[in-house]
């Protein structure tokens, strides 16, 4: 039973030293010591990048049906082969 205790508070003490590094380079990562947070330009929507400067797209801009695909799937003028969508002219 002495050892399952000992396991046990090894166990916790293990876990709270996990999360307490987790939050301290959180913390670190919001002050961009290890990346920034900046803005796209493309959509204004907060982005991480290993730069300072505002990026021109992200990967919400670039890849909209990956990220959102249920939105996109209710967006007819989004998709290819629907009526809505832009192409070329047909006569």
């Amino acid at each position: 039973m002495v050892i399952l205790e000992i396991v046990i508070a090894i166990l916790a003490l293990a876990l709270g030293i996990v999360a307490m590094g987790g939050l301290y380079f959180g913390l670190l990562g919001c002050l961009g010591v290890f990346f920034h947070v900046v803005h796209c330009q493309g959509c204004g929507r907060l982005c991480i990048t290993s730069k300072p400067e505002p990026v021109d797209s992200c990967p919400s801009c670039s890849h909209p049906h990956l990220l959102y695909p249920l939105y996109a799937l209710h967006q007819h003028n989004v998709l290819p082969g629907t009526q809505d969508s832009p192409g070329p002219a047909r006569h």
